[in-house]
């Protein structure tokens, strides 16, 4: 692989799930035309498992009462990026809304944006991101996903069915977005691998 990504993707980052409103934050939003931030309460229950929000929240609303709400949280990759994340919360049969899947950090609180498209594919929703930094490798990285989601998007047709993105789609993903072949090969694997062992270990949650 080209030398200059792989110091990149060897390069540690901080993450963190964003819980406190910034300006920022609030402008991208309103500029991807999504409504207005909610803060929501971080609650995880016994029965939810982590990577499972929309199963945990299904199960909730059946057993509980109440309904789901899906939309996006907000990841932050220190000085790189922010990305929005596909989820779904449960607001209770008193109105209360509640993020009740676990997480790997535990947040107090969790910054939610409802998005109703988010309810028919879930994570393959394609997802937007806010690029930090001024490194040309970066932007190069995030417009290639942004391309390859779009399409997984568009092309979704089932939890479990194969997805295939062609080698001429990844081509001209690359070409569009300014990043070597190598590494947009690279980062089509890595994500079929990930989507692979998500589908083993969660289903179509």
């Amino acid at each position: 692989m080209n030398a200059l990504y792989e110091e990149l993707f060897k390069t540690p980052v901080q993450f963190r799930i964003l819980e406190k409103r910034t300006k920022l934050l609030e402008n991208w939003i309103s500029e991807l035309g999504l409504p207005e931030l909610l803060s929501v309460a971080y609650k995880p229950l016994r029965h939810c498992e982590r990577k499972r929000c929309f199963v945990n929240v299904e199960k909730t609303v059946k057993s509980s009462g109440g309904k789901a709400l899906t939309g996006w949280i907000f990841n932050e990759f220190e000085n790189r990026a922010i990305e929005a994340e596909a989820h779904c919360i449960w607001i209770t049969p008193t109105n209360k809304k509640w993020d009740i899947t676990p997480h790997e950090f535990q947040p107090k609180r969790v910054l939610f944006t409802p998005d109703p498209r988010v309810a028919t594919n879930r994570g393959y929703t394609a997802a937007p991101n806010l690029v930090l930094s001024n490194d040309s490798r970066l932007k190069a990285v995030y417009a290639f996903e942004s391309i390859i989601d779009k399409i997984r998007e568009e092309r979704f047709s089932g939890f479990g069915k194969a997805l295939i993105i062609s080698q001429e789609e990844i081509t001209n993903a690359a070409a569009n977005s300014n990043l070597p072949l190598d590494v947009a090969v690279y980062l089509v694997d890595k994500l079929q691998e990930a989507g692979d062992k998500a589908w083993a270990q969660y289903g179509s949650s």
